[in-house]
């Protein structure tokens, strides 16, 4: 087991170097493989007194990180009862850190975020513990009444269901459950929520989970329209994880299907082949109407394992014959280095031409 001393030279050691240049070596990083030296870690870094946690966390947390994702790959390979006594010996470190009145905050909290992004979940009242220490100077994260999050997620780092994810790991997924109807309710409110909460469903904590697919199953159906990606809800109902949430896939599904919209289908208009390589492949370029508007598509197609390639060109003046005069020499393989185009299909097919080309 290592000594706090030794951890400190080296955590010291690593501060001391530029922040281009700073990275745990191999050595240090098998030190976390024991859960002891883990423990050991926790113990030191989240005593540190706040004055210096302020100057020095950004250099602490890669040390948190690194311990607890070893942590993490270790526990993998452990039975559930000897999983449950390394939670309840995180627990056990962090309680008395905060009885002697020393645990620090501000690595506390990127600790449990930390431990949380690894799917590792401890049995704290984080509130309780936040409140013991700094009264009524909790913050709002931790009222019993969340605060307005539509500041939060207006941010213009949040485009998709999977920023909101990657901002729930980073932090909110510290809120006490109270607060998850106004996180998620609000999350509803923009383009991107139900794709956020759809996703949140897989989320390794059942409350969570639970919390989220009771605002998707209490939302307006029509709202279904706002899902990008009909196949995320089968994928979802596929791999669900946990059993309080089976029954809403179903019903979500047969929403879906009613507020779906059919798309237009593709229009080949003219097609343009290769003759088969030696590799099996041909080059194809094809002339497309794509949701009523005009571009072009080339691919190549191996007859052993589908579309290799694809490149969809966007401008409609851009003349198919041009193209594929151009892209002869630079698509050419070694087994075919002299490319000819042949006409494949014109005209206007649905979704794809029926004629082989042999």
């Amino acid at each position: 087991m290592l000594t706090p001393e030794v951890l400190v030279g080296a955590i010291l050691n690593y501060l001391s170097q530029p922040e281009s240049s700073r990275k745990l070596t191999s050595e240090q990083l098998e030190w976390f493989r024991d859960p002891e030296n883990v423990f050991g870690l926790l113990s030191v870094v989240l005593s540190v007194p706040d004055h210096i946690a302020n100057e020095m966390s950004e250099g602490i947390y890669p040390w948190v990180d690194a311990a607890v994702n070893e942590l993490a790959t270790t526990m993998r390979k452990m039975p559930s009862p000897v999983k449950t006594e390394i939670c309840a010996a995180l627990e056990q470190v962090i309680e008395e850190l905060d009885e002697e009145g020393v645990l620090c905050e501000r690595i506390f909290m990127h600790t449990l975020t930390s431990l949380k992004r690894n799917q590792i979940s401890l049995s704290l009242d984080v509130p309780a513990l936040m409140a013991k220490d700094y009264g009524d100077n909790v913050a709002p994260l931790f009222a019993a009444e969340a605060p307005d999050f539509h500041d939060l997620l207006s941010s213009d780092s949040i485009e998709t269901g999977f920023d909101f994810f990657e901002l729930f790991e980073q932090g909110a997924s510290l809120l006490p459950p109270e607060a998850y109807p106004s996180l998620f309710g609000a999350a509803l409110q923009y383009s991107w929520g139900v794709d956020a909460l759809l996703l949140m469903t897989q989320y390794f904590e059942e409350p969570v989970s639970l919390a989220c697919a009771e605002q998707l199953d209490a939302m307006e159906p029509e709202k279904w329209k706002a899902l990008t990606q009909p196949s995320l809800l089968t994928l979802c109902a596929r791999f669900n994880r946990h059993p309080s949430i089976s029954e809403f896939f179903t019903r979500w599904q047969k929403q879906v299907m009613k507020a779906g919209k059919a798309s237009k289908p593709v229009k080949v208009k003219a097609l343009y082949s290769t003759l088969v390589d030696g590799a099996d492949c041909v080059n194809m370029i094809a002339s497309i109407n794509l949701n009523g508007e005009p571009c072009t598509l080339s691919f190549m197609f191996d007859f052993n394992v589908g579309v290799r390639e694809s490149l969809l060109h966007v401008a409609p003046d851009f003349q198919l014959v041009s193209l594929s005069s151009k892209s002869a020499t630079k698509l050419a393989s070694p087994s075919s280095p002299q490319m000819h185009w042949h006409p494949y299909c014109h005209g206007c097919c649905q979704s794809t031409c029926s004629r082989a080309h042999r």
